[in-house]
């Protein structure tokens, strides 16, 4: 079971496992990319981004970074 801080406001129909599923191969997406800079992770990096955008309307800051550079 996946938990969330109930101050994350995602909307109706949104599942918070979805949500945390997302979250969790954008963090090891970018960890990946750290070591092996490639042109398919970034673009991986990117879809996940706009993924958990689209899901809420809570932007972690960590959207926000760059590529660990």
């Amino acid at each position: 079971m996946v938990r969330h801080p109930k101050r994350y406001s995602l909307p109706k129909g949104i599942s918070p496992k979805d949500y945390a599923k997302i979250g969790v191969r954008l963090a090891f997406r970018k960890h990946e990319y750290q070591f092996n800079p490639s042109n398919k992770l970034r673009e991986e990096i990117e879809i996940l981004r706009e993924r958990l955008m689209k899901a809420s309307e809570f932007k972690p800051d960590s959207l926000q970074l760059h590529y660990g550079k």
